[in-house]
């Protein structure tokens, strides 16, 4: 099967339809020998504003990922560029090293200022299963066009408050133990009122980078800090549990002094009989 437009052939690899009535067609481009996702909803399932806002994308060049909008048969058509890649919730699986969640952190926001994809498309890619890692550590993404109705109302500061979620999600043992407050601080920045550009969250993750690569290993894997205000409250009580246990001591041999000396005082008290015989052995003295 295939699915053409006035310059594309898209042949159809695989067609599946979501429960929302979207339906998927994982394509190759035969002009490129590209994978693509085309998106394909009825044309009076979608609201103007929402056709409006599509077509808006096909000019946005930066945005190379979304390749085309068009009618096909009684459907409106998006088509997105296809990426395999194991998820960022795959990656994290596995023993992720400090600096590689580091890069993931960085390379997400590279990819938006390059793509500059609107704030809809930044927010729907912002989960662990739709943030792609690949082995040389490019990231990428698995587009969807569900809640097209939100497109227009969606801001860059739901783009923030997305980016926060996910970077607790990624350093959620790390962040529990409370030993990288360089991040906490990150984080709570991107949840203030103030605006903020992607260049400037940009810039201010890189300084928070640079601060937490530079923490020694040591303070990496410190433990909770709650634990560790307990350890040295008992801590700075050691000298005076020290005198305590050495008075109890000492107060507990003078009483077992005390008790030898009163035991040896008592009159003596009958003394039991000999044993004079084993079965029928008599013992001699």
């Amino acid at each position: 099967m295939d699915i053409r437009t006035f310059d594309t052939v898209y042949t159809v690899i695989h067609k599946t339809r979501s429960e929302s009535g979207l339906y998927h067609y994982l394509c190759e481009n035969q002009t490129d020998g590209a994978q693509y996702l085309l998106f394909g909803r009825k044309r009076e399932f979608i609201d103007k504003r929402s056709i409006a806002f599509l077509n808006e994308q096909i000019n946005n060049k930066e945005f190379i990922d979304f390749k085309d909008v068009f009618v096909y048969e009684d459907q409106l058509i998006v088509a997105m560029r296809y990426h395999v890649a194991p998820t960022l919730q795959e990656r994290l699986k596995e023993e992720s090293e400090f600096e590689e969640r580091l890069a993931i952190g960085r390379g997400i926001l590279e990819a938006f200022l390059l793509q500059k994809m609107p704030p809809h498309f930044q927010v729907q890619c912002l989960t662990m299963e739709r943030v792609l890692i690949t082995d040389t550590m490019e990231v990428q993404f698995a587009y969807s066009l569900e809640d097209m109705e939100l497109a227009c109302v969606r801001r860059q500061e739901d783009v923030w408050e997305a980016f926060a979620s996910l970077l607790e999600k990624m350093w959620k043992s790390e962040l529990s133990r409370n030993n990288i407050p360089a991040l906490k601080r990150y984080i709570e920045y991107l949840r203030t009122k103030e605006s903020k550009t992607q260049e400037s969250v940009y810039r201010n993750y890189l300084l928070m980078m640079e601060t937490m690569k530079a923490m020694p290993r040591t303070e990496r894997n410190l433990p909770n800090q709650r634990l560790l205000r307990i350890w040295k409250c008992i801590h700075r009580q050691i000298p005076r549990i020290k005198k305590i246990a050495a008075f109890l001591i000492l107060l507990a041999a003078l009483l077992l002094l005390i008790y030898s000396i009163w035991k040896q005082n008592q009159p003596a008290g009958t003394t039991e009989p000999l044993i004079r015989y084993i079965g029928t052995l008599e013992l001699k003295e």
